[in-house]
């Protein structure tokens, strides 16, 4: 049997592949990375993590309106937000993953000259290819306890 002389080429291209593909990242982490350059007031990271469709749902009782549309209305408001927010934050406080979706309970805290305090919100992110294609966030609710890292429940299917 001859070997053609393009083989060492293509398995060191299969190889490839498959270490880029081993190397993707879970959704989790796409939403946790999201997480956190929101807490840093990256939005340039922020936008990173997001399909350039972006769709933001808001759920309300028994609505559902879109919030955003692509990543310049993401930009516009996050950019305005932290100007108004200059102290806002969020902490998951649960994540559950399900294929492609990502639901997590987050606790987001916020400091003014006149009012401090947190509440929680429920959400769920679709992470496609490592990009957050669309987020679906429900009413927010006060919270039951303080949130810590320890408390952050992680299941994934």
């Amino acid at each position: 049997m001859t070997m053609s002389p393009n083989a060492p080429r293509l398995v060191a291209g299969v190889a490839a592949l498959m270490v880029s593909a081993s190397a993707l990242a879970e959704p989790a982490d796409v939403v946790r990375a999201y997480v956190d350059a929101y807490n840093a007031h990256d939005v340039n990271a922020m936008l990173a993590l997001v399909d350039d469709d972006l769709t933001w749902f808001m759920i309300e009782e028994d609505e559902m309106r879109t919030e955003i549309s692509g990543t310049k209305y993401l930009e516009l408001g996050m950019t305005a937000f932290f100007q108004a927010m200059p102290e806002g934050r969020s902490e998951i406080r649960a994540l559950t993953v399900s294929g492609s979706f990502v639901s997590v309970v987050e606790e987001a805290f916020w400091q003014t000259a006149d009012d401090s305090g947190s509440q929680c919100a429920m959400a769920v992110y679709e992470v496609i290819d490592e990009l957050i294609h669309r987020v679906w966030y429900y009413d927010s609710h006060p919270c039951d306890a303080p949130a810590s890292p320890d408390d952050a429940t992680i299941r994934q299917n």
